[in-house]
Order: C-alpha cells, then structure tokens, then sequence
C-alpha cells in the first residue's frame, strides 16, 4: 500500500520529467548526464565533445529554465551549483 508521501514523490517525479523533457536537447542531455547518470563535468564535455565551460554553462541554463517551471520544492535537489 502506498503511503501519501509515496504518491506525493512520485507525483513530484512526474512533474520533473515532464519538465526535464520540455527542455531543448541541449539542456536536457546534460541535465540527464549530470544528475541521473552522475558523470562528471569533464566526462560530459568529451562525450560531448565541447568544453567543460559550455557544460557548466547549459547546466545553469537548463537549471534556471527548469527552475521557472517548477515550484521550489519540485527543483530543490537542482539548486546545488557545485560542478
């Protein structure tokens, strides 16, 4: 049985990925590889085959973009800007 903050977690999850994939693909691959798949800045930039500057720079970006979609709470763990 699911608990109210079980369905409120995953509704906030759904709120994220809808958010997440209205992004541009630019934004949303660094996003996805950064905090999903947890590689780091400069693994990033060579998959990428850009700079690490230009992944810091979509991923504040994308961050701020996601940021005007979603309500504080929704985005929180996204406010770290240590890269």
């Amino acid at each position: 049985m699911y608990t109210r903050n079980d369905i409120i977690a995953k509704d906030e999850q759904i709120t994220l990925t809808i958010a997440l994939f209205a992004l541009p693909i630019t934004y949303r691959e660094v996003i996805i590889l950064y905090y999903y798949q947890e590689i780091k800045v400069r693994e990033i930039a060579d998959i990428l085959l850009c700079a690490e500057n230009t992944v810091i720079t979509r991923l504040r970006r994308a961050r701020k973009m996601l940021q005007s979609k979603l309500n504080p709470s929704d985005w929180e763990v996204l406010m770290d800007d240590s890269f």
